[in-house]
């Protein structure tokens, strides 16, 4: 396995990306339920973007297993997508991912500092879970962050995900606020 960036005119393994978002963050992901046309229009936006870092662990047989996304400047990475990709986000059936966007925003403006990144997604496919790839990825993003000038990432995540929160232990994360009843901030200096 390998990690790398996705070139947005890597079509396969941005297809590949949003496949796994479908499938592994359907559940709690509203994005998900705007279809995979939607998502392979987002990550192929998203590749194209410097306000984010896309990163894909890859198997042996070129497919990808599993993928991290962060943004460094949460405000100019959300305009960049929507001016990008109007038409995804304002057709049926994706009329709603415009709400989406606003309310990730607003959150990202209320608790985000200068110098600080989010970890927006990260997922891993079924097969491969258990296997370290979400550590292999988050570690290789870290120093990508590093470069970037950022100091400190932050990251949501479910209170009930307990195999997330226990990598996010090892990861040295710690709590800094809940956004909801059912969701933690974590937090890591860099």
């Amino acid at each position: 396995m390998r990690i790398r960036q996705p070139k947005e005119n890597d079509t396969t393994q941005i297809s590949q990306v949003a496949l796994i978002h479908y499938e592994e963050l359907y559940d709690i992901s509203r994005m998900s339920r705007c279809g995979l046309r939607f998502l392979r229009e987002f990550y192929q936006t998203v590749a194209k973007q410097k306000e984010s870092v896309l990163l894909a662990a890859v198997s042996k047989e070129n497919s990808v297993i599993g993928f991290v996304l962060a943004s460094v400047e949460a405000e100019e990475y959300l305009l960049s997508v929507l001016r990008e990709m109007p038409k995804a986000v304002f057709l049926r059936p994706c009329a709603f991912a415009y709400r989406v966007f606003r309310s990730f925003s607003s959150f990202t403006k209320k608790n985000k500092p200068v110098g600080e990144a989010e970890i927006v997604f990260i997922a891993v496919d079924k097969k491969w879970k258990g296997k370290g790839i979400a550590l292999q990825l988050i570690e290789d993003l870290l120093p990508t962050l590093r470069g970037e000038r950022i100091s400190r990432i932050h990251l949501q995540v479910f209170k009930n995900n307990e195999s997330a929160r226990r990598l996010y232990d090892k990861l040295q994360f710690e709590e800094s606020a809940n956004t909801h009843s059912d969701k933690l901030i974590l937090y890591r200096k860099l």
